[in-house]
This record gives C-alpha cells, sequence and structure tokens, in this order.
C-alpha cells in the first residue's frame, strides 16, 4: 500500500501524463524523478533543522553558565558592576534574538513557515527586555534618590517599553505577554506605595480597567498578530480591574457595577466579533458580579453552599446563552 505522499505524487505525474507533458510509457520514470527530489529535499530541510536546533541548544548552555556565574559571584560585585552585567546579559540576549530574525533567512521572520523562528527570537528578545528592566530597576534604587517602590516602577516600564520593541521585529503572543504582565505589575506598583490609603485598590482597578480598554482598542484595530491572545489580555484586564474595585474600599457596590459592565460588554463584543475571548470574559464577570453581590448584601447569610448554587446557576444560564448566540452566529454566516 502506497504512502499520502506516494499517492500524492502519483496523482501528480497522472495529471502530467493527461495534460500530454509526459509520454504515458516514462510515467514511473517521471515518478522516481519526483519521489527522488522530494526525497532530497526532505533531507536538506532535515538537516537545516537539526543544525538549528543544535545552535539553539548551544546558545542556551551558554546563557545557562552565564547565569550560574552571575549568580555564585553576585554577592562579592559592587553596584555598579552588577548594573554592568546585567546590561550585558541584556544585550546578549536582544543580539541574539536580532540575529535569529535575520540568518539563514529567506524573507522576513513573519513570513508564513517561519513560526519556531519568530517565537525563539521573541523568546530571546523579551527575556532580553526582562535583564534590561532588572538592570534599570537595580540602577535606579543604587544610584538615584528613588525610594521604594519608584525604583521597580522603572524596571517594570522599561521591560514594557523594549517588550514593546521587541513585538515590533518579532511579533508573538510571547512579547504581547511580555508587554502586558510587567504592565499591570507597572500599575500596582505605582499605585501601592509607602503610603498606603484605602482607596489604593480603586485607583489600581481604575488603572487596569483603562489598560483593557486600550489593549482591546488596539487589538480590534488589528495592530496585534495574535487577535485571540489581545482579546484574552483584555478579557485579564479588564476582569482583574474590575474585581480591585470591590477591595476594601466601602464601595464595594461600585466594583459589582464595573463587573456587571465588563460582562455585558464582554457579550456585547462576542456578538460583533465572534471572539470566544470576549464570551468567556463576559461569563466570567457576570458570575463573579451575580455571586458576590448575592452573598454580600445577604451578610454572608447565604453561606458558601448558597454561593456555589447561586454561581453555578448564573454560570449554567450563561453559559446557554452563549451557545445560542454561537448557533445564532453561526446561521447568519
Amino acid at each position: 500500500m502506497r504512502s499520502p505522499d506516494s499517492q500524492s505524487l502519483a496523482r501528480s505525474v497522472d495529471a502530467l501524463v493527461g495534460a500530454g507533458l509526459v509520454e504515458p510509457q516514462r510515467r514511473e520514470e517521471a515518478l522516481d524523478v519526483l519521489a527522488a527530489s522530494v526525497g532530497s529535499s526532505r533531507d536538506r530541510q532535515t538537516t537545516s533543522v537539526l543544525t538549528e536546533i543544535a545552535g539553539y541548544v548551544g546558545g542556551i548552555l551558554v546563557l545557562a553558565a552565564a547565569a550560574v556565574f552571575l549568580a555564585t559571584q553576585w554577592h562579592t560585585m559592587s553596584p555598579a558592576t552588577r548594573v554592568a552585567s546585567l546590561v550585558a546579559a541584556a544585550l546578549v540576549l536582544i543580539g541574539a534574538g536580532a540575529a535569529a530574525t535575520r540568518l539563514g533567512i529567506r524573507g522576513t521572520i513573519t513570513d508564513p513557515g517561519q513560526e519556531i523562528r519568530r517565537y525563539l527570537a521573541s523568546v530571546l528578545l523579551v527575556g532580553g527586555a526582562i535583564v534590561l528592566g532588572f538592570a534599570a530597576g537595580l540602577w535606579s534604587s543604587e544610584f538615584t534618590a528613588l525610594r521604594d517602590p519608584r525604583p521597580q516602577s522603572v524596571g517594570f516600564a522599561t521591560v514594557v517599553l523594549a517588550a514593546a520593541l521587541s513585538y515590533l521585529v518579532a511579533p508573538s503572543a510571547v512579547a504581547l505577554a511580555g508587554m502586558a504582565l510587567p504592565l499591570g505589575m507597572f500599575c500596582a506598583s505605582v499605585v501601592f506605595d509607602q503610603y498606603p490609603s484605602e482607596h489604593d485598590p480603586l485607583w489600581f482597578g481604575g488603572m487596569l480597567l483603562v489598560a483593557g480598554l486600550v489593549w482591546g482598542w488596539l487589538t480590534e484595530l488589528g495592530a496585534f498578530r495574535e487577535a485571540t491572545a489581545g482579546r484574552i489580555i483584555t478579557g485579564a484586564f479588564a476582569v482583574i480591574g474590575a474585581q480591585n474595585l470591590a477591595f476594601g474600599t466601602g464601595l464595594e457596590w461600585i466594583g459589582y457595577a464595573a463587573l456587571a459592565a465588563v460582562g455585558a460588554l464582554g457579550f456585547a463584543f462576542y456578538v460583533h466579533a465572534g471572539a470566544w475571548p470576549y464570551l468567556a470574559t463576559g461569563v466570567l464577570a457576570l458570575t463573579m458580579a451575580a455571586t458576590e453581590a448575592a452573598v454580600d448584601w445577604s451578610n454572608g447569610a447565604l453561606g458558601a453552599a448558597g454561593a456555589l448554587l447561586i454561581a453555578g446557576a448564573v454560570l449554567l444560564g450563561l453559559s446557554l446563552l452563549g451557545m445560542r448566540m454561537r448557533r445564532e452566529a453561526a446561521a447568519s454566516v
């Protein structure tokens, strides 16, 4: 029995015979030539992939050795040496990531078929961004008058900016996460400082909601290749931000209202874009809003069982609504 590839080659040769481009008596000869050509191409591709993997493993081992050396010598280094070492490590990672986007590539890193190379380059570039952020934070802590947590803010902001630049070079979900996580940490470091206030959760939640709105706007404008990842990050910012509005402020109803609004917007965007992350955001936010509001307004009389019952009922109802919306959307296509 022939393999699927052999059958495909046979159909191709038969098509050439039928078109009069190959004589019928030379069919087997043409089939052998095509099979040899395909095999040779596969061998070259396999060799190229193995060579590339060997290079990656070698680079990883070199970086691991450098990391071990820094870890063992860190306590003996001066602050200036520590900063310089981190900057050097960041430049090595960034240089390796930049090289991965250029060496041995026909075309550009964003062309089809370059997914593995693009993700590798993105990981290296984002890794360099993180190390550079550590260097910026350490420099701010050791050589400026900034007091905690402001050096951390400088570090997180550096990571966000460097990861954003890396996304322009090698777009991937890794780079999006490299921007989103430090952005949330930056917001936290700006709000929660040495002088806590009962309204800090409001400010933090508001900043995350704004970040979610801007992120969602950029996603729907097509600024990110990875639309699904962008929508997941949008939903995470929105839900976490709305939830923080209900923490320790004495104005919990603001958080419940915000969660309900996020849920409604999630369903609205799902109807508009048909993207499952928006549906998941709507279901999660409305379930949280209904459950938390019911437990709070009953002064805890519902107990754990009542809270689970409400959450389950709301989740079931919203899931049924979501399935109906999906069927209607599919039927309208």
